[in-house]
C-alpha cells in the first residue's frame, strides 16, 4: 500500500515529503503540525508506523486542540518495523521485542474529536482520504498494511534469507 499512496498523493497534490526510512525516532505528528501553522493553506499529510506513532500519538491531541487539520496515516503492520528489519538483518529469526498490540487507532482519532477511519484494502483508501480532507478536522487513516510489506522494495522474509544466504545457511 505504500507505494499506492505515494502515486496517489504525488498526482492528486503534486508534492509528497517523506521521513527518512531508517529513522526510528518519532518526529513526525509534531513536525506536520508545524507545517500548517506556518502554512494554513497546506495540505499536510504525515506519513507514520504504528510504532512511531504510538511513541508521539500525544501530539495529534496538540492538533485538535488548535484545529490543525493535519492527515495522518497511520501504516499499522503491528511491530516496530524498522527495528524488526534490523533485526532480521543482523540477527535473522532472533525476534525479539518488536511486536505491538495496537489500539484502533480511527477511534483513538475521534476519542479527541479528530476524524477517524479504517482501511483494510487499496480501493477504500480514496474515498476515505477525502472525507478525511472534507472533514476539516485532524484525521487519522488507520492503514491496515501486510507485515511482510515491510518497505515498497523487499519482505521481511527476503530480507532474513538475503542474511541467512550471507552466513552460509
Amino acid at each position: 500500500m505504500p507505494q499506492i499512496l505515494d502515486h496517489f498523493l504525488q498526482a492528486a497534490y503534486g508534492q509528497v515529503c517523506l521521513a527518512d526510512q531508517d529513522a526510528v525516532l518519532p518526529a513526525d505528528s509534531d513536525r506536520t503540525s508545524a507545517v500548517v501553522l506556518a502554512d494554513a493553506t497546506a495540505i499536510v499529510v504525515c506519513v507514520a508506523g504504528d510504532g512511531d506513532f504510538l511513541m508521539n500519538g500525544q501530539e495529534f491531541a496538540t492538533a485538535v486542540q488548535y484545529d490543525l487539520p493535519i492527515i495522518v496515516l497511520l501504516m499499522d503492520n503491528g511491530m516496530y518495523g524498522t527495528i524488526r528489519a534490523h533485526q532480521e538483518r543482523e540477527f535473522p529469526s532472533r525476534v525479539i521485542a518488536t511486536a505491538l498490540r495496537n489500539p484502533d487507532f480511527a477511534a483513538y482519532a475521534r476519542a479527541f474529536g479528530g476524524f477517524g477511519a479504517t482501511i483494510e484494502r487499496t480501493e477504500e483508501f480514496p474515498a476515505a482520504f477525502k472525507a478525511a480532507r472534507e472533514s476539516g478536522k485532524p484525521a487519522i487513516l488507520h492503514l491496515k498494511v501486510d507485515p511482510q510489506a515491510i518497505s515498497p522494495a523487499t519482505t521481511l522474509d527476503a530480507i532474513r534469507a538475503k542474511s541467512l544466504a550471507a552466513q552460509g545457511n
